[in-house]
């Protein structure tokens, strides 16, 4: 894709780009500008909801859940992408580390991401400058993490469940026995004398992950469409390697 001095607003005589002059913006150099605008706006639309919206529930079941909840004890909660955030750092100490982690590639650069390439679209700038914010813009996709997050919360899921049911059982808390018969467990409880257990539960968050992943697929990480749409204009000599096929048909 050739980049004219029409396009540039800034050329030299050989209709190379000049750096030093100030573009138009780049949503308006072709009709799938408006198109990208669009999607990285939705990306971070969706990426503002998954973090403040609960990633997920965490509930408490079985006889000895349903006594405390009786004594006035509920311990069942809903955590946001931020309040893991917060809760990681609260021990202190080599725990700021991990929670530094977390912020940066769960919170931080998902959101500097899409407010970096919303800036590339719709501000004038230099060629130069935006060479610049768009290399750097690439760089932090490198640190985005939010996939993780697909696989993290039902891997919890499905550990701490089990794991959690063995803690108080007829057989190691004879107690239970009693508390089952005065706080008998809802039909469908499985097993049916379940004293207790923690379950992490999905919740809307989850799902919004799950979209803004998607979005973030088409419009923010390296190869999206967007982000070939941004490379091409700022750098319209760089021509991709042919594909395989295109490689063993020279052949």
């Amino acid at each position: 894709m050739r980049l004219d001095a029409a396009l540039l607003d800034g050329a030299d005589e050989r209709g190379a780009p000049d750096e030093g002059r100030v573009m138009r913006p780049l949503w308006r150099r072709g009709r799938a500008g408006p198109l990208h605008v669009g999607l990285v706006i939705v990306q971070l639309a969706i990426t503002c909801v998954a973090m403040s919206t609960p990633l997920f529930e965490r509930r408490l079941t079985g006889s000895m859940a349903l006594l405390l909840d009786s004594l006035g004890f509920d311990f069942s909660g809903a955590y946001t992408m931020v309040n893991l955030g917060l809760l990681s750092a609260e021990a202190g100490g080599w725990a700021l580390l991990m929670s530094s982690t977390f912020w940066v590639f769960i919170v931080i650069c998902p959101l500097l991401r899409g407010a970096s390439l919303l800036l590339l679209l719709l501000r004038p700038m230099t060629v130069a400058a935006a060479q610049r914010l768009h290399a750097r813009s690439r760089a932090v996709s490198y640190y985005y993490a939010l996939e993780v997050m697909l696989v993290a919360v039902p891997l919890i899921g499905t550990t701490i469940e089990p794991m959690t049911a063995t803690l108080f059982t007829p057989y190691n808390t004879p107690i239970c026995k009693d508390i089952t018969t005065a706080f008998p467990n809802p039909p469908g409880t499985d097993p049916p004398d379940l004293c207790f257990t923690i379950s992490v539960v999905p919740s809307t968050g989850y799902f919004s992950v799950a979209a803004a992943v998607v979005v973030f697929l088409l419009s923010g990480f390296d190869g999206s469409p967007t982000h070939k749409y941004l490379h091409r204009l700022l750098h319209p000599g760089d021509e991709p390697p042919p594909y395989w096929p295109r490689c063993g048909a020279a052949r």
